[in-house]
């Protein structure tokens, strides 16, 4: 680590470079099916993590009018080295030999079923050939998946790494300032390079509120481009590329004015600080997420909310 300090303290900052060994880490294991049962956690995970953080701050004044603007960032990278799973079931894993920690792996998306020729060529070359539990019933307009191994087969062996659900990237921007009593702060805070996979159509539009919305959203003859299959269809449920969100955003976490009473002014009635203050959090997300979804915390149980607040201090 390296810290700084330049221009008599107005420029300050921190960089760290960190590498994390764990062995003996507690993971989860996988048993073939015909064993039946779960297979116990075993302290078998041999896990490596490595980033670095880097932090800086400008404090400066002109005249009257104090600042400062700063900013953090932070890059992790993790992978169980060894002890986990070799093999993959599809959705997310939680430990895999070299892949970090809940990655989703699933079947690559290659389209809609648009028309007769199509529909007829794909059951006849995967629907009595598939371990994925693909419909016999296929119709048009339902997902196809790609053979990606080429052995003229859809199975378990198709499946591949769609991304993590932990992020690369954490980072966060502050502005601050006082003037005459005056104090304003505002914080953004947000993540970069990170995966999200819905389990389901109806999940996209977040905690069961989309039957409407999916209907609406779904393949017909006239809505060929629609994002999910048609209503109804077993193909959409699949853990695929096509439901894989990306889920870095940026957020406006906080904004604080506060106004401090002259102490001049306020001893005159027997005070020693008087401070007023509007506070706002969460005023909006850039994020490809659906709105349903708070997009810090991956869910949709609790949509975010906009918090407005007013607060005084009184010091005697």
């Amino acid at each position: 680590g390296i810290n700084i300090d330049f221009f008599n303290n107005r420029l300050t900052g921190t960089f760290e470079i960190f590498k994390k060994k764990n062995d003996n880490m507690l993971v989860s294991r996988l048993h073939p099916g015909v064993l039946g049962g779960t297979a116990p956690s075993t302290n078998s995970g041999k896990f490596e993590a490595n980033g670095y953080d880097v932090s800086l701050t400008w404090h400066d004044k002109i005249g009257s009018f104090n600042y400062h603007v700063g900013g953090t960032l932070t890059y992790m990278t993790n992978k169980l080295v060894d002890g986990g799973n070799i093999v993959v079931s599809a959705g997310y894993n939680e430990a895999v030999n070299g892949y970090p920690l809940n990655s989703v792996f699933g079947y690559r998306y290659v389209g809609k079923v648009q028309n007769q020729d199509q529909l007829d060529y794909y059951v006849d070359k995967y629907v009595g050939s598939n371990s994925i539990a693909l419909p016999a019933n296929l119709r048009l307009g339902d997902h196809m998946y790609e053979d990606v191994n080429k052995d003229d087969k859809l199975t378990q062996d198709d499946l591949v790494f769609l991304g993590s659900d932990d992020p690369k990237y954490s980072f966060s921007f502050n502005f601050g300032c006082e003037w005459k009593g005056f104090d304003f702060n505002t914080v953004f805070q947000g993540v970069g390079k990170r995966d999200y996979w819905l389990s389901s159509t109806s999940s996209y539009w977040g905690n069961g509120a989309g039957s409407w919305e999916v209907y609406n959203n779904s393949w017909t003859p006239e809505r060929t481009d629609a994002k999910f299959p048609m209503y109804g269809s077993g193909t959409g449920s699949y853990p695929q590329t096509g439901y894989l969100l990306d889920a870095s955003y940026i957020k406006l976490k906080q904004v604080i004015l506060g106004y401090t009473f002259p102490r001049a002014l306020i001893n005159k009635i027997g005070l020693e600080k008087l401070r007023l203050n509007l506070a706002a959090y969460n005023l909006f997300t850039i994020s490809d997420m659906p709105k349903y979804y708070d997009a810090d915390y991956l869910s949709d149980a609790y949509p975010p909310k906009r918090t407005f607040s007013v607060g005084i201090q009184v010091g005697f």
